[in-house]
């Protein structure tokens, strides 16, 4: 990437406006370090053998640590978790190994077979149901948490705010949402358009797959969607996720994260956030 490039990068970052986007990075306490989830981590990737080398696990890494980690802090020791879009079951895994209880939804049985093996479908008594179109085959109350990772950004039929409270109804007093999305607002779909490419699927993947993102979100939408729902922030903020690098820019972001620090909000390309119903 040649100077006039650095040049534009710097501009757009200088440019940047907190107040609008309002995405912090994770508290010291949430950082992923060597601790206890990083040894958790390393154990689940030993339990995952080859599954561990694959594009989907090791983009996903951080996230996960995140998420496990969050569950730590807000869900009770054992707590039962509902994990919405549980395959291929690998942050499912590392939650049971952080000692909750995991039951899993997926969209259909056609998502069976992207388990590493039969006994993880026994392991989180995985069923299928359809969230924008079915209530969740679970009575009232019956979950610590809701593990809703990634998910929101495939969501195309019903308006999230018709989905959300089914989430409450099924949480116990004082549960929470575990929630990730990508964050519209980062760098690479900035360079990505500057580029001339889309910053959505490309046509061949996007039209009739049931695994493309319909909707991504600023932090600010995320916020304004819990807080519609009847939801109050008990956590909020971004990480650098590299899953979530936009293919024809990340060449351009890489270079530039190798110029010196790469926390700057606008890096942070994934939301992540701990919301509670509000009492």
């Amino acid at each position: 990437m040649n100077h006039d490039k650095h040049g534009i990068l710097d501009a757009i970052l200088n440019a940047y406006d907190g107040k609008n986007i309002d995405l912090p990075a994770p508290p010291p306490a949430l950082e992923i370090n060597n601790d206890n989830t990083e040894l958790l981590m390393v154990a689940l990737e030993s339990q995952l053998g080859e599954a561990a080398n694959s594009d989907y696990f090791k983009c996903s890494r951080e996230r996960f640590s995140h998420i496990v980690k969050l569950a730590m802090r807000h869900v009770p020791a054992g707590g039962r978790l509902l994990d919405i879009g549980n395959a291929p079951g690998f942050l499912g895994l590392a939650l049971l190994k952080a000692g909750f209880s995991v039951d899993g939804i997926n969209l259909s049985d056609a998502w069976n077979s992207t388990y590493p093996d039969q006994e993880c479908l026994n392991r989180f008594s995985v069923k299928s149901c359809n969230i924008e179109q079915d209530h969740l085959p679970y009575s009232d109350g019956s979950f610590d948490g809701v593990v809703f990772t990634e998910v929101l950004e495939h969501i195309a039929i019903k308006a999230p705010e018709q989905i959300l409270p089914e989430f409450k109804r099924v949480l116990k007093p004082n549960g929470v949402v575990l929630f990730s999305t990508p964050n519209v607002c980062n760098l690479s779909n900035i360079v990505a358009l500057a580029k001339g490419l889309n910053v959505f699927w490309r046509p061949e993947i996007f039209y009739g797959s049931l695994d493309r993102h319909n909707r991504e979100y600023t932090p600010g939408e995320v916020r304004e969607l819990f807080d519609k729902c009847g939801f109050q922030v008990l956590d909020f903020y971004g990480i650098n996720d590299h899953a979530n690098w936009r293919a024809g820019a990340a060449a351009d972001i890489y270079s530039f994260l190798g110029r010196g620090p790469n926390d700057h909000p606008l890096l942070r390309n994934t939301i992540i956030g701990v919301f509670s119903p509000t009492q």
